[in-house]
């Protein structure tokens, strides 16, 4: 009898505890949280597409440092999956590429998937702004020098090539693919990868063939003048496989 009272006082208080805890509350925004010591923007798109070719915006925000931007959650569609683009206006800090590393673009918002952080290691890198020219979705780079490179030293070949040749361009896009194309019918299109060098404060796209071996290399800030890396960012050398080297410059 007194077992009996004792089970039934212990199921009472934990029906006590249960009616008296506070219910779990549901989110009602999605908050992108800043961690980086920058304001950065914040887009958000509907489709890959859209965020790719920067249009169709869905919303658009600024997280302050150390500040939120706040999206309600009935602002979007119910199992959608999203497109994110953030950057800084110097577009140093952004979500496109970082030492190599792409990192998070996209998010679910659910009551599960309700917030994005912006970490502060994403921090002054200018390949986003060297190979899409920030804004992007598309830079095109055209040759103006050509060269054969031997012994360290660096033998223009312009003069020698026909104007077909001389047309080279490399269109560089958001969607890290790149397109090249000449006169002579060269049109290929390939994936690239983008990594920046803070000790040389050089940003190197490197092509890539389907089995991700190096098809050529872009490498930024060459100074067709003194064949040094400390010109312009709006400047290149690339190295392309069977093609040779070729100053380019952003148009």
């Amino acid at each position: 009898m007194y077992t009996g009272r004792l089970l039934l006082f212990s199921v009472s208080v934990v029906l006590i505890f249960f009616s008296c805890s506070k219910p779990k509350t549901q989110a009602t925004d999605y908050t992108f949280e800043n961690l980086a010591d920058k304001q950065v923007n914040v887009d958000i798109y509907a489709s890959q597409d859209d965020y790719l070719n920067n249009k169709n915006l869905v919303a658009h925000g600024v997280a302050k440092v150390r500040g939120y931007y706040i999206v309600p959650l009935s602002s979007f569609q119910n199992g959608h999956l999203y497109y994110v683009d953030i950057y800084s206006d110097d577009y140093l800090y952004n979500n496109w590429f970082w030492t190599n590393v792409t990192l998070r673009d996209t998010f679910l918002p659910s009551q599960s998937d309700y917030d994005y952080t912006i970490l502060h290691t994403q921090y002054s890198d200018p390949s986003r702004l060297i190979w899409i020219n920030g804004a992007g979705p598309t830079t095109t780079w055209k040759a103006f020098n050509a060269y054969t490179y031997s012994s360290s030293v660096f033998t223009s070949t312009w003069s020698t090539l026909t104007a077909a040749q001389q047309n080279f361009q490399i269109i560089t896009r958001k969607s890290s693919f790149a397109t090249l194309t000449n006169g002579t019918g060269l049109d290929t299109t390939m994936k690239y990868n983008a990594f920046y060098n803070q000790s040389s404060n050089i940003s190197t796209l490197t092509l890539l063939n389907p089995d991700r071996s190096a098809y050529g290399t872009c490498t930024s800030y060459f100074n067709a003048n003194t064949y040094t890396f400390n010109g312009s960012k709006d400047t290149m050398l690339a190295n392309i496989s069977g093609l040779g080297y070729f100053a380019m410059a952003r148009q």
